[in-house]
């Protein structure tokens, strides 16, 4: 169970219904769903489930590199995502306050501050980074991105297929900060 308060006050400051000023919070969650943001994809999007091949770069004549890819075996490289097992459910907390003033029958002065932040909202910690090798022209350094990542089972030396490409955890690491002011 998420705690989720939500409060709000409405003032009228001369009880005439001419001045009035609004303030209201509230912690709001935003459940994971199939498709949105990988996480419930996790389960079903690895090995052996699921054999996505990862091409960098495509070869439209050859796309999957001299590869049969009803073989049996893995796609390879392969594209890994793992779920963080510490991964909450990302939550909103958002802060609005408002003032009106009225002169006559008319909308005299108003202001607005909006507030709004995202807390652990999931990401990708990127486990198996491409590094740039500066003895490679940059046309190479694109066309070898999986042979230079750092636990990918092959080099641009020795070019055979990969057997990792990206490898990610995904974690409530990331948060947002959105602010308005509107007078």
């Amino acid at each position: 169970m998420r705690f989720a308060p939500r409060v709000g006050i409405a003032w009228d400051v001369t009880g005439k219904g001419r001045t009035l000023v609004t303030a209201a919070y509230g912690i709001f969650y935003d459940p994971y769903y199939t498709g949105q943001g990988g996480p419930l994809q996790d389960p079903i999007s690895a090995p052996p489930y699921l054999q996505t091949p990862q091409i960098s770069v495509p070869n439209f004549a050859d796309p999957y590199n001299g590869q049969n890819p009803f073989n049996g075996g893995f796609a390879q490289p392969m594209t890994l995502l793992v779920l963080n097992p510490s991964l909450r459910l990302p939550y909103a907390q958002r802060l609005e306050s408002e003032y009106r003033a009225f002169a006559g029958e008319r909308l005299a002065v108003a202001g607005r501050v909006h507030r709004h932040e995202g807390n652990e909202v999931a990401a990708v910690h990127r486990s198996n980074p491409t590094v740039y090798d500066p003895d490679l022209s940059p046309a190479d350094n694109m066309n070898f991105s999986d042979q230079r990542r750092l636990y990918s089972g092959c080099t641009v030396a020795a070019p055979a297929p990969c057997t990792f490409s990206s490898v990610g955890e995904i974690a409530g690491i990331a948060d947002s900060t959105y602010k308005r002011h509107a007078s």
